[in-house]
């Protein structure tokens, strides 16, 4: 099992340095297991954008190129709404 540091050094994922090699696998990592840029954005740390957090998750995406298949679904949502069929 791989983890995010081990990916971005295997892939050479970055050529810039305008922020630290740990900043950027850091910010993969929050959102690797937040999924979320907002929380991803390092202001803690930093100043980081959420934009250059999406730029180094879409560089991530491309170097993975995972494919998502998407399974047939078998049940049906219902709310709570009351639907009347042939006036019943």
């Amino acid at each position: 099992m791989f983890g995010i540091r081990d990916i971005v050094e295997r892939f050479h994922l970055f050529e810039r340095n305008r922020f630290p090699f740990e900043l950027k696998v850091l910010g993969l990592a929050f959102y690797v297991q937040l999924s979320s840029l907002r929380r991803t954005a390092l202001s803690e740390f930093r100043s980081v954008s959420k934009t250059a957090v999406l730029r180094w998750v879409v560089k991530l995406k491309a170097c993975l190129s995972l494919s998502v298949d998407v399974k047939p679904r078998r049940f049906i949502a219902v709310d709570e709404a009351c639907v009347k069929a042939n006036g019943l």
